[in-house]
């Protein structure tokens, strides 16, 4: 059924808008896979859409001639506004950047949206040619894009009229010039997430809402798990103090050479051995103490204090900026995004947050529904 040349078969149909292309690339694998996909789907008309544009992408990569196969009716392409459906797009040569300087085209053919006349693409919609951007150091920046450099010493406004708008500035005495996201940007030379006696958390840019009752979580590490200075840092949360009010009762923090834990009672083990503080574990990592508290220190920058009152204290230097992950947030400055589930998408509240970046190499208690739903709760930036 999938395979007459109203669905599928119109990949290998030898009179269909790909004829052109059946010597170039085989149609066989790519019809195989469309029945099976649209099959899957239960004839799902996206499915089938999905599959023949997978196909006249590879045929126009491969420099094949490609005929017409979209109507308004059949597999139509949306596209934003100020602009219309091509099957071969001209679009380099119809943008900002070659406007304001010299570009590198690929002349080749491929289908999708092209600005309408009068309008030129500046990297994400069509404007008019008058609000596109400015040409610095060979890197286009759309209109009101602004650019810091030289250290965070030197800041460059794009300005849709008066051009390029470069100033002298400087970061705030308690912040640094970091690097995020290919960008000098100031950020905080510390960020601290606290896990407080109640079982709430506040993120390393200020964000606070409540824990599990209980539970062991990962609450902090760094992202990349193939970097030398990895650090994971997972809390155990309990009721088991004599106040019976959940907190922290346990630190356990992974690192490359080895784990270090802390238990309630503020002993050390380090590896499974008993370890009397102060001791340095490696050249990585070193561990403090106090008759109140407990210090772990890492080369990376992260440090983590916990106390004989159930609070711990995760410190992160201003390197660390937008390398962390888990509950404790990205430590970018921006409370709005703190909260990142393991996929990378955002998460409404704490206890969502918390839930999904559970442990996994602990085992823990199964969380009823009628919990899950008092813990998440929203949760509310610091003032």
């Amino acid at each position: 059924m999938y395979g007459r040349n109203g669905s599928c078969g119109i990949i290998r149909d030898i009179e269909g808008p790909f004829q052109g292309c059946h010597a170039r690339v085989s149609p066989v694998e790519y019809f195989t896979h469309c029945v099976h996909d649209v099959c899957a789907a239960s004839g799902d008309r996206a499915a089938l859409c999905h599959a023949l544009q997978a196909y006249a992408t590879a045929c126009q990569a491969a420099g094949a001639m490609v005929r017409a196969w979209r109507t308004k009716e059949f597999c139509p392409l949306s596209c934003p506004p100020n602009s219309h459906y091509e099957l071969c797009t001209h679009t380099c040569d119809l943008t900002c950047a070659a406007l304001v300087g010299p570009t590198r085209c690929s002349w080749g053919c491929f289908e999708g949206c092209q600005c309408d006349e009068g309008f030129v693409f500046d990297g994400d919609t069509c404007v008019s040619p008058e609000r596109c951007g400015c040409l610095h150091r060979g890197r286009y920046l759309k209109a009101d894009e602004i650019v810091t450099f030289n250290n965070c010493s030197k800041e460059c406004h794009c300005h849709p009229s008066r051009g390029l708008v470069c100033r002298d500035t400087q970061c705030p005495q308690d912040q640094v010039c970091v690097t995020h996201e290919g960008a000098q940007v100031c950020a905080r030379r510390e960020g601290h997430c606290r896990v407080m006696p109640g079982a709430t958390i506040t993120t390393f840019d200020g964000v606070t809402g409540p824990l599990l009752a209980s539970g062991t979580y990962k609450v902090s590490a760094l992202c990349d798990e193939e970097a030398p200075d990895w650090f994971k840092v997972v809390m155990e949360v309990s009721d088991c103090r004599d106040t019976n009010v959940p907190a922290a009762t346990a630190a356990i923090v992974f690192v490359r050479e080895g784990v270090v834990s802390v238990n309630g009672n503020m002993e050390v083990w380090v590896n499974g051995l008993f370890t009397q503080p102060p001791t340095t574990i490696s050249d990585s990592i070193f561990v403090a103490s106090t008759p109140e508290n407990v210090t772990i220190t890492h080369r990376s920058g992260m440090s983590i204090t916990i106390t004989q009152d159930g609070e711990a204290t995760i410190t992160v230097t201003s390197g660390l900026a937008s390398r962390v992950c888990a509950p404790c947030g990205n430590f970018n400055g921006n409370p709005r995004d703190d909260l990142k589930l393991p996929d990378g998408h955002d998460a409404q509240s704490v206890g969502e947050v918390v839930d999904m970046w559970k442990s996994r190499d602990f085992t823990g208690c199964h969380i009823s529904r009628q919990t899950r739903q008092e813990v998440d709760a929203p949760i509310y930036p610091i003032p």
